[in-house]
């Protein structure tokens, strides 16, 4: 209990510390969405993403939380807590309560999740459910092999809620199917069955609502291989956060990068076919639970590179998709090789070092990083500071956003469109184009300013706000 307590107090300071009520541009659509879910039961302002944060938004509005992103903003930091105690609880049926705090710690401190904890993000609350779904299916089914219908049954709407949470999550539940069908625990028959049922929200979300466009061309092309290929190379040279912490100045010398995870396989192969020669068994159970992270890892990072292809879309340069399946890898290396090698003292001082840097490397490139972050602060603030600088200009017509180059420009028109939707802009707002009206405004980022000719427009920076720009012809 008090290594769950210092766990879960540790994070939740964190991200309180490091966090600010606003949300990436994924949330702010999906909140957007409420407004067409609670007036027609209309889902389409979801777009390509899932439909569960939208619907859980919906249900806060209905019971009379105006502002559901503020809402999200202080429960954020303790699902984080609860992911660590997750976590750590799973571990510690078969390690002992150092090796899982700090597994757990290492696997938390990776960057992916500190940089989600800075605002309102899906991950957060994806890694929550499918880490529900994972202790939940290791204790009764895998462990207990209580296979009842009310069991069965539970399990089958915790997968619903991850995929519904994340899309990506259906590739975890595919690889605990594989898992399922390695170690005989249902029929084949059984199996098929119940794996249809459990991934059937994200294939009829696939076959009917997904938006983005397909290539199903490119899975019987000739490049296809080497395609895939370059996707998992990718994904495989961010597994050095297994020991490291993330690092930029790392991501430039890719060749340093594989050097590092090899020699990590390299030393975890080797300590596995000593366990076999030495025919020791003592840590079965143990491996068990190493086997059950790593399946999840290889068909997490195996079905997202072929989904790379197919989607023709580089995941394995977008961290925040990528670096999402480490805490799998990360927990099966560590339990490996906290079973295989002798002098289990040594391994935990490395591990203690390694989740001690992360935390440390984390807290340090969110404090440098928030200095100069866009919109890096309340939501409410950075609207209210448009706001007043538009009621000097003396606008009365529409504000526009330019949206086309950078993201940031997108975040701001949801956020300002967000905003319009629960607390009312003064004035309404559209996303640019060339024919707007002479005496309209254009807002857009720093990153956007070179689309704009100083000799042709007026280009004022917003007092209050870091990097945005009103700009009048």
């Amino acid at each position: 209990m008090l290594y769950q307590l210092i766990g879960s107090v540790l994070f939740i300071n964190i991200a309180f510390f490091i966090s600010r009520p606003k949300a990436v541009t994924d949330i702010y659509v999906q909140l957007k969405a409420t407004k067409g879910i609670l007036s027609q039961l209309d889902f389409t302002g979801v777009g390509h993403h899932p439909w569960g944060i939208a619907s859980i938004a919906s249900l806060l509005r209905l019971c009379g939380i105006d502002d559901p992103l503020i809402l999200l903003y202080y429960i954020q930091p303790f699902l984080v807590a609860i992911s660590f105690c997750l976590l750590f609880n799973l571990l510690r049926t078969e390690l002992s309560n150092k090796f899982s705090f700090f597994i757990s710690l290492s696997s938390l401190s990776s960057l992916v999740f500190i940089r989600s904890m800075n605002e309102v993000t899906a991950e957060i609350i994806s890694l929550t459910t499918i880490l529900l779904f994972i202790v939940y299916v290791w204790n009764n089914i895998i462990t207990k092999h209580i296979i009842t219908m009310k069991i069965v049954s539970f399990m089958v709407v915790l997968s619903w809620i991850a995929i519904l949470c994340r899309h990506a999550n259906l590739f975890i539940i595919i690889g605990i199917l594989i898992f399922f069908y390695l170690n005989n625990i249902f029929s084949k028959l059984k199996l098929l069955l119940l794996g249809s049922i459990m991934l059937l929200p994200g294939l009829i979300r696939a076959l009917f609502f997904y938006t983005q466009k397909s290539h199903f061309e490119m899975i019987f092309s000739i490049n296809m291989p080497v395609e895939v290929i370059d996707q998992l190379t990718k994904h495989f040279l961010n597994f050095t956060e297994i020991i490291l912490p993330y690092s930029l100045h790392l991501n430039h010398l890719p060749w340093i990068k594989l050097f590092i995870v090899s020699g990590c396989l390299l030393i975890l192969l080797l300590l596995i076919k000593y366990q076999k020669d030495s025919g020791e068994t003592e840590y079965n159970k143990r491996i068990l639970l190493a086997n059950y992270f790593f399946t999840i890892g290889c068909s997490y990072y195996c079905i997202l590179s072929f989904a790379a292809v197919y989607y023709n879309y580089d995941w394995g340069e977008l961290y925040r998709v990528s670096g999402y399946g480490i805490i799998f890898m990360l927990s099966a290396f560590w339990i490996y090789t906290s079973s295989f090698v002798k002098w289990s003292k040594y391994v935990l001082v490395i591990l203690i070092l390694s989740s001690m840097t992360k935390v440390s490397y984390g807290l340090r490139y969110e404090i440098l990083s928030n200095q100069h972050r866009f919109l890096f602060q309340d939501y409410r603030q950075s609207v209210k500071e448009i706001i007043e600088y538009i009621n000097t200009e003396d606008v009365t017509e529409d504000v526009y956003v330019y949206t086309d180059k950078s993201g940031y420009g997108r975040n701001l028109h949801h956020m300002l469109s967000y905003y319009d939707l629960i607390h009312s802009l003064p004035f309404d707002i559209n996303v640019y184009s060339n024919s707007i009206k002479q005496s309209s405004i254009i807002l857009c980022s720093d990153l956007d300013l070179d689309q704009f000719n100083a000799s042709i427009y007026r280009i004022n920076k917003i007092p209050g706000i870091e990097g945005v720009y009103a700009i009048k012809k």
